[in-house]
């Protein structure tokens, strides 16, 4: 059986993702032969680099023109059209010429290509889009998708909203790897750990005076994650007695298991990899509209919190979260809750449904 899972590198969100979801297939059908391809590294090989730089100094500096698009697109669908749609659909042609079992998207702009593929070339091959986030927005919804992968029970609710048939609705969770489970919650007496992460991107706060205010917290010490901004990282390291500062770390699932409390942006890996290790989440206030609806999502759930000011004005919320180890252990049961709920049973009932459909086949 052969599988191939369309993601790209907006950040490191959804390739993460597309890794996970690699691994999780090998481990439900060990003969699967699973290839995870970045759809706009192929088509545009050297130049996606510029791109994706392009991206990144926008969610930087442009938070607030992209909830614009974002909600403008949510309303209104793809109204400009995918730029590049014919190089795209070539790809897709020549990446299905080597006759996959099924597709995985884990990308709002590859479902929609995908599905534009099948519906001009009449191809059959199964697609199945696995949504990142809680709240699904409109682009992630497209024709010729079989069925859909999502975070959960409140995810399965709004795409029933928007016309998509429940049974085609399963509620995994977002994948994250098999490396990112619990451990027991260990007592570390007056001592507190908190893993302070911005995700790929680093988009952590730039003000040395919060740094320097989270370093004299009185039994606090704290590994902050910088991701790709190296910069942040060389200021920081060696600094503080207290924070110890990384960049990429290869070792998340580590840094969260041995972590009390994580504070960072709730993006949609970032939460259910927190949820995966059972750590509670503070949340930065977000400011992309998709973070905006994670962090609903986590308060209404009861497995976190939202700083209610400035970053620097709100360490004494956290002090105060903290060393409240009844909050944070109700957290940590919300957490079990809903892992508890997921359908551990949809992802190998669709691998069965495709190895099946194969012998059939031949």
């Amino acid at each position: 059986m052969k599988i191939l899972i369309l993601t790209g590198r907006f950040g490191m969100g959804h390739y993460s993702v597309a890794r996970a979801l690699c691994e999780r297939i090998a481990g439900e059908a060990p003969g699967a032969q699973c290839t995870v391809v970045d759809l706009l590294a192929e088509t545009l090989g050297g130049t996606t680099g510029v791109f994706y730089k392009a991206y990144t100094l926008f969610i930087g500096r442009g938070g607030r023109i992209y909830n614009q698009v974002y909600r403008r697109s949510e309303k209104n669908g793809f109204a400009a059209g995918i730029p590049l749609r014919p190089l795209f659909l070539h790809t897709l042609n020549r990446l299905l010429a080597q006759q996959y079992d099924a597709v995985f998207s884990v990308l709002p702009l590859t479902s929609q290509l995908m599905s534009e593929y099948k519906s001009r070339t009449g191809d059959r091959t199964p697609l199945f889009t696995c949504i990142t986030d809680v709240c699904p927005h409109g682009d992630w919804v497209a024709a010729h998708t079989d069925a859909y992968l999502v975070a959960s029970g409140r995810t399965r609710g709004m795409l029933a909203a928007r016309g998509v048939a429940p049974r085609s609705v399963y509620v995994t969770g977002v994948p994250v790897r098999p490396c990112f489970r619990p451990a027991p919650h260990v007592g570390r007496g007056d001592r507190r750990e908190v893993l302070v992460s911005g995700g790929g991107l680093g988009l952590l706060p730039s003000c040395i005076g919060f740094y320097r205010a989270f370093n004299a917290l009185d039994g606090v010490h704290a590994t902050v994650v910088c991701g790709g901004n190296e910069a942040l990282r060389q200021r920081l390291d060696g600094r503080f007695d207290n924070i110890t500062a990384l960049g990429f770390a290869g070792d998340m699932d580590r840094l969260m298991r041995q972590s009390d409390l994580l504070l960072g942006k709730p993006g949609g890996v970032t939460l259910f990899e927190a949820i995966e290790t059972r750590v509670p989440m503070l949340a930065f206030q977000p400011f992309l509209a998709q973070e905006m609806y994670n962090a609903e999502f986590m308060q209404a759930e009861g497995i976190g919190e939202v700083l209610r000011c400035a970053p620097q004005d709100g360490l004494p919320q956290l002090r105060e979260l903290l060393f409240d180890g009844e909050r944070l252990a109700s957290m940590r049961r919300n957490m079990d809750r809903l892992a508890e709920e997921r359908d551990r049973c949809a992802l190998p009932l669709l691998l069965s449904r495709l190895e099946r459909a194969g012998s059939c086949a031949s």
